[in-house]
């Protein structure tokens, strides 16, 4: 049977450096925030239904991101609308990911999804989860190294997640990415062996 790990965590944790740890072991892997750019960009259905929610943020046919960008975190209250519209499209993804793996036998796969405890369907397959953490100040310092990011931006994506405390209390395991890459590889490989002999 497939093991299927969700990393999740707050803004900044360093869930890309786990998800990218997972990946340089041969485990199969998937971003949702990789999902959400390519609809973003390359599903025109998605960029139609955004742009007649918010016709400012398309122009040409195509999504301006830094229109977009400004407008979701001026107007946090319609951020509701755009993931009514991406959210469902992103988890059919990750499903039909899971779903080809779970076919082929693979013994791990790690699915990156940062607002997993927020979001995720009830019945969404999923094994075991992995929250990464970080302190605040070292969180914050990540993502206002960022393009277009700012402090009121990264408030912003704080304020519509789970606190810190509860995404620890729902994990079977939380790595802390503040130690050096080193010692957090060190720590992530007996992890993946570890999970894939539930296989």
């Amino acid at each position: 049977m497939t093991c299927r790990l969700v990393i999740t965590g707050s803004a900044g944790a360093g869930k890309t450096t786990l998800l990218g740890m997972f990946n340089a072991q041969g485990v199969p892997t998937l971003s949702a925030d990789d999902i959400v750019h390519k609809l973003l960009t390359q599903d025109h259905g998605v960029i139609t239904a955004i742009g007649k929610q918010f016709p400012q943020v398309v122009v040409d046919n195509r999504l301006d991101r830094d229109r977009y960008l400004a407008h979701v975190f001026d107007h946090p209250h319609h951020l509701d609308q755009v993931e009514a519209i991406l959210h469902p499209r992103v988890y059919q993804a990750l499903l039909n990911f899971s779903a080809e793996h779970v076919t082929l036998g693979t013994p791990l796969i790690a699915l990156e999804i940062p607002l997993y405890f927020e979001t995720a369907p009830e019945n969404f397959p999923v094994d075991k989860i992995l929250v990464a953490t970080a302190p605040h100040h070292l969180r914050q310092e990540r993502v206002l190294a960022r393009k277009s990011m700012t402090l009121s931006r990264f408030q912003a994506l704080a304020d519509r997640q789970s606190p810190d405390a509860i995404k620890k209390e729902r994990a079977d395991f939380v790595l802390d990415t503040s130690v050096n890459i080193k010692q957090l590889e060190q720590e992530v490989a007996p992890m993946i062996a570890f999970l894939q002999s539930l296989h």
